[in-house]
């Protein structure tokens, strides 16, 4: 299933939403934890892949219109490969190794706030916002070799190199929730991340979840 799908799967839900709720009313939550699960596209040209991600939000109501939200997301996506019987150069080939296992990972993490301006109908609140975030990018390669002919045993092992580096960001989106009970709400949202130094880096992410009304 390609992004815009999933896309499109989750706007139906949040679509369907209001309707579920029908006439019934409640008045907005005032303070929530909530968790999502979904899905990122990441924008930059080397990562031509959908990759699984979570969200975690904190959310206070400080105006009747007017949320200020606190929250950290992440996706990951690696990739494992695996040869047999590779031979190993040198000048020529000075040997051959047995298992030659790559494994190569990508993970970003966004920590910011929001400001959401919010609009409410009975148990429906649809919102949308954006504010400061910090994106931290962490990259992984990690390359074993196993069974190597014993002219070239010291060039067996495990060989890694991992690289994090965090930038300044700014996001934007919008979702809707609708109360289920008291101390309930299921919520569908897209979340855009953007780096300031490099825009093409950011991602768009869309989820699905629920937050706890403590308040």
């Amino acid at each position: 299933m390609t992004f815009a799908k999933r896309v499109a799967g989750v706007l139906l839900l949040m679509l369907m939403a209001p309707a579920v709720a029908g006439a019934q009313t409640s008045e907005p939550p005032k303070f929530t934890i909530g968790a999502a699960g979904g899905v990122s596209d990441p924008l930059h040209g080397d990562f031509q892949f959908i990759a699984p991600s979570w969200d975690v939000s904190v959310r206070a109501s400080v105006a009747r219109h007017l949320l200020i939200e606190g929250f950290m997301s992440r996706w990951r996506h690696s990739d494992e490969t695996v040869r047999t019987g590779v031979p190993l150069a040198g000048p020529g080939v000075i040997g051959q190794v047995g298992e030659l296992a790559i494994e190569d990972g990508d993970q970003v993490t966004m920590v910011g706030f929001s400001f959401e301006p919010t609009f409410s109908t009975g148990r429906v609140t649809i919102g949308a916002g954006g504010g400061p975030a910090m994106m931290i990018f962490r990259s992984d390669y990690v390359q074993r070799l196993n069974g190597c002919e014993p002219s070239i045993a010291a060039s067996c092992g495990t060989f890694e190199t991992h690289r994090t580096n965090g930038t300044f960001a700014v996001h934007f989106g919008g979702g809707v929730d609708v109360r289920l009970a008291s101390r309930l709400t299921t919520f569908g949202q897209v979340r855009v991340g953007v780096p300031v130094e490099d825009p093409g880096s950011g991602h768009v992410a869309v989820s699905v979840g629920l937050r706890l009304v403590l308040r």
